[in-house]
């Protein structure tokens, strides 16, 4: 996992930005899987599609529990950037 230097000047110790990052991720959960939801997604497709999204994140920003190789970070981040143009994308052609 990364963490910049400037986490620990302030007294960010590695178990609390590790805490940190487990509830932004819950949140994020939270918030795709309601939004599916109110889309009109069935539950179970909707919680399939949050967790996918929130791993991807993960994989991308480096909290992964196990290092992931650069190849595979850089194209999660690739995936990511590309979901947003195709929303877009989506969008504009309805």
């Amino acid at each position: 996992m990364t963490i910049d230097r400037a986490r620990f000047d302030k007294g960010l110790t590695y178990d609390a930005y590790k805490a940190q990052m487990t509830r932004n991720r819950e949140r994020q959960y939270d918030h795709i899987k309601s939004n599916l939801k109110k889309r009109g997604r069935p539950e179970e497709t909707a919680e399939r599609i949050a967790a996918a999204t929130v791993n991807q994140t993960r994989t991308a920003k480096g909290e992964t529990k196990e290092p992931k190789p650069p190849s595979e970070r850089a194209r999660a981040k690739r995936d990511m950037s590309a979901a947003g143009r195709k929303g877009a994308k989506a969008r504009q052609s309805r």
